[in-house]
Formats: structure tokens, C-alpha cells, sequence
């Protein structure tokens, strides 16, 4: 029996634990081949564990990934169009945080998270 294609949207969080402690957050969308919602999520859950993380980065400073939130699951239609969405969200934000969502991180602020 085929399974259906679902998506899950989760937020990560990262603390770097230096004298001047950093956050940063990671959205990931996982594709997940599940018969139900339900059974996406547990993939999910299985998933997250696997993916927590505490680690020394390059500078010995301490830095912790956590589950901040499970966002969204939603099913995956397959189309033959040029074009497929793949995931729509609505948020409702003032201007400091739209501006947050949509400015990335550069190189320089990501390497707090490398590995020794």
C-alpha cells in the first residue's frame, strides 16, 4: 500500500552558551511517508530526538539545539505542473518581526554553531 506524503514544519532552537549567550533558530520542513497525520507526527517526534543535540563548538563555548515548536503538518499533493507548493503558512507580525523572518543568517553569524 502506498502511503501518503506529509510535511512537518519545526522551529529549532540553538543556544551558545558563551559570555554573551546567542540565540538562533532553524526552520526545517521534514517529508514524511505516513498512512495518517497522526503517524506523521510520531515520525516526527522519533525525528526530533535524533536530532536534539548539545555539542562544544569551535570557540568551546557550549551550544544546545532544542524542539522550539512543531509548526505545522500538512499533506503533500502531487501535481504535474511545472510548479507545485510545497507549503503555505499565514503569520500575523508587526515590523520588527517580519523583518526578523525574512533576514537570514550570514556566514559570520553561523559560526558560533560549528563543531570543534
Amino acid at each position: 500500500m502506498n502511503k501518503d506524503v506529509f510535511g512537518v514544519k519545526l522551529v529549532y532552537k540553538y543556544v551558545v552558551h558563551s559570555q554573551e549567550p546567542q540565540v538562533l533558530y532553524e526552520e526545517q520542513i521534514l517529508k514524511i511517508n505516513a498512512d495518517s497525520f497522526d503517524e506523521a507526527y510520531q515520525k516526527s517526534d522519533k525525528f526530533v530526538e535524533s536530532y536534539k543535540d548539545k555539542y562544544t563548538n569551535i570557540n568551546g563555548d557550549n551550544v544546545e539545539i532544542s524542539l522550539y515548536k512543531q509548526v505545522d503538518c500538512f499533506k503533500c499533493y502531487e501535481d504535474d505542473g511545472d510548479i507545485e507548493e510545497i507549503y503555505s503558512g499565514f503569520l500575523k507580525l508587526d515590523n520588527n518581526a517580519l523583518k526578523s523572518i525574512t533576514t537570514p543568517c550570514e556566514a559570520d553569524d553561523l559560526f558560533i554553531l560549528r563543531h570543534e
